[in-house]
């Protein structure tokens, strides 16, 4: 079966590669659609990539040449299967007759909040965007067999389609498998760009977090790279505030760190979020985390990555994903 991976957006992609890793394995052909700019994936896994120009919010609502173009290069690429990877590109994907796997990383009626950061007349520019999404969502979820990020997503999207699969945002086996243990561990780290931004996305806050508290923070890196440092650290941090998005978050960074064999220090709510998962422990202030770190009696390395090696890799979902494939193509 051929495959088509569309994005909106380009490579690399953690969980675009790692879904097309599993399909790969499997026997399928995979190949990707994106729009903008474009660098190599980290897996060699697509056996061709096509890329179409880049377009911005208000264009997806507007211009209709960018859906006949689109179109046009499906049907030249005549796959058995789409799997899109966010809400622009399965709208402009559900209604080419045929079968459409949706991938909701973000629950996109949510994280909405995300363009409170812009300035308001931005935001103006692109309300029919903005108001367009939740109808988008209803009907491609009410539609097409969906795939989601958390339980808390899903139980809002099987209010419309009860053919919904949580496939998490984990790492693959192979990616980590061969990391050194390393059992003498100190200090903290962070996964992401976020302290080199000039504003806290709203949905990512962690205002006052560097006066509390100290650690490395660790972006731009290959994610072989980023594996191989944060086996030095003890602790990994997840410490967005608390906010409208946080009950349906469902964070890479996490699964990073354990299968890194670091602890993860994480707000309450997103403890709960990802379902208080051993070797994760959860603080209300952040006043709360230097504590944690002086008096904790630390876990062990070996435990806590083969605890994560055995059941937060895509090897221990994949079942999964082929079986939304198949539900896909037989409806």
């Amino acid at each position: 079966m051929k495959i088509l991976h569309t994005s909106h957006k380009g490579l690399p992609d953690q969980r675009i590669e790692r879904a097309s890793f599993v399909a790969r394995k499997n026997g399928h052909d995979v190949v990707f659609l994106g729009m903008g700019k474009n660098r190599s994936p980290e897996i060699d896994v697509f056996s061709k990539i096509t890329m179409l120009p880049s377009i911005n919010n208000r264009q997806v609502v507007t211009d209709k040449t960018i859906r006949k173009k689109w179109a046009s290069t499906v049907e030249e690429i005549s796959p058995d299967l789409i799997h899109a990877n966010d809400l622009i590109a399965a709208v402009f994907s559900a209604d080419l007759g045929i079968p459409m796997v949706y991938d909701d990383h973000e629950y996109w009626s949510a994280q909405r909040i995300v363009y409170n950061n812009w300035p308001i007349w931005k935001r103006i520019a692109i309300r029919p965007f903005l108001q367009s999404i939740p109808k988008w969502e209803q009907r491609i979820v009410s539609r097409h067999t969906t795939i989601t990020v958390s339980e808390a997503i899903a139980a809002e999207h099987r209010r419309f389609n009860e053919d919904v699969f949580v496939l998490h945002n984990y790492c693959l086996r192979n990616e980590v498998q061969d990391l050194p243990i390393n059992p003498n561990r100190t200090n903290i780290a962070y996964v992401g760009d976020d302290f080199h931004r000039e504003k806290f996305s709203p949905h990512r806050d962690m205002t006052g977090l560097r006066d509390i508290v100290k650690f490395d923070d660790f972006a731009g890196l290959t994610r072989h790279e980023l594996y191989l440092n944060l086996t030095r650290y003890r602790y990994g941090l997840l410490p967005f505030k608390a906010n409208q998005y946080s009950r349906y978050a469902d964070s890479a960074k996490v699964y990073d760190y354990l299968n890194c064999g670091l602890e993860v220090i994480m707000t309450d709510v997103l403890f709960q979020a990802h379902g208080h998962l051993p070797y994760t422990i959860p603080f209300s202030s952040y006043e709360e985390i230097p504590r944690i770190v002086k008096e904790r009696e630390p876990s062990s390395p070996i435990e806590i990555m083969e605890y994560a090696h055995r059941n937060l890799v895509w090897e221990a979902q994949e079942d999964k994903l082929l079986e939304a494939y198949r539900h896909a193509c037989e409806t």
